[in-house]
């Protein structure tokens, strides 16, 4: 039996198959959310206060029954990457799609394993070696196959601001993911997976209540119309509960490596999700640039293993 033939047949990797998919549903739900001039924050709001029941049930039962001896100084750590990981990068992504597509939305985010790299490079003193360089440049050259068309509307002297304005944040989402998901690969190591995610996601989620209540009163939350209740709870349930516990799962069961490798499929699922349920398509330059990012990205991502 062939490798690829026992991965098909583990749970694991439905298990990351499946998460990869709910995980890119949320720009759909948020594009679908925001035809309700639902206001970036209070969306986040939503979304946080229907998952976080969860997560503090799970931590308080990892706490109860000891599955953690930890300092506060790395409680404090897991905390701040939750900032930076649930808080500062959904915060981004989400406002940036007011200024994109869902489809374009995801390539952009998609690049984030190219500032995992350049982080590990210069905080971590990896090497870099050229194969890595190549890579990087192909990434972003097929980025700039994905938006040229969007970024000049007609000619070269008509420039998208909105556009690039949504570029630009986006790319601020996946640096801030980038820096969660380096600290989280040193933190987790020091506490169950479980513990370490629910943490981070309720040290999120305060941030983010924090945020809403300096620019909204609690009343604002019980004056939004019926369908963004909905779309608020589905992106709780469907695209942070339900995919951070399976893809949680299926790395325990196939490792990391063949976790990062599944994420080239989310960009997939978005697209496919993306045209069906919002009318949303690539031209043909776009949809070589969108298989260039594709391709380049699953080598990176394969190349991590050495």
């Amino acid at each position: 039996m062939s490798t690829h033939k026992s991965y098909l047949f583990d749970r694991g990797f439905w298990y990351l198959l499946i998460g990869s998919g709910l995980f890119a549903l949320k720009g759909i739900f948020i594009k679908l959310a925001y035809h309700y001039d639902v206001d970036t924050t209070e969306l986040m709001t939503l979304r946080m206060l229907f998952s976080l029941p969860i997560y503090l049930f799970i931590l308080f039962y990892s706490l109860r029954n000891d599955e953690n001896q930890l300092s506060g100084k790395i409680c404090w750590l897991a905390a701040l990457l939750g900032f930076f990981g649930y808080y500062l990068a959904s915060w981004l992504d989400l406002y940036a799609l007011n200024f994109l597509p869902a489809n374009i939305g995801r390539v952009v985010l998609y690049t984030y394993p190219t500032f995992v790299l350049l982080i590990s490079v210069l905080f971590l003193k990896k090497s870099l070696q050229r194969h890595l360089v190549i890579l990087l440049a192909v990434i972003y050259i097929g980025l700039l196959f994905v938006l040229g068309p969007s970024v000049f509307k007609e000619n070269l002297g008509s420039i998208s601001w909105s556009f690039l304005l949504g570029v630009l944040l986006t790319l601020g989402s996946g640096l801030s993911y980038a820096i969660y998901l380096v600290g989280a690969d040193r933190l987790s190591k020091k506490m169950t997976p479980r513990f370490f995610t629910s943490l981070a996601i309720t040290a999120a989620s305060c941030a983010i209540l924090l945020h809403y209540f300096s620019l909204y009163s609690f009343a604002n939350l019980f004056e939004q119309p019926l369908p963004v209740y909905g779309y608020g709870l589905a992106i709780a349930i469907f695209s942070t509960v339900l995919p951070s516990f399976l893809i949680t799962s299926g790395i325990t069961r196939l490792g990391a490596e063949m976790g990062s490798a599944m994420t080239t499929v989310s960009p997939v699922f978005t697209l496919v999700f993306a045209y069906f349920l919002l009318n949303e398509t690539l031209t043909w330059i776009q949809s070589i640039g969108f298989c260039i990012v594709l391709v380049a990205v699953y080598q990176l991502s394969q190349m991590k293993r050495g």
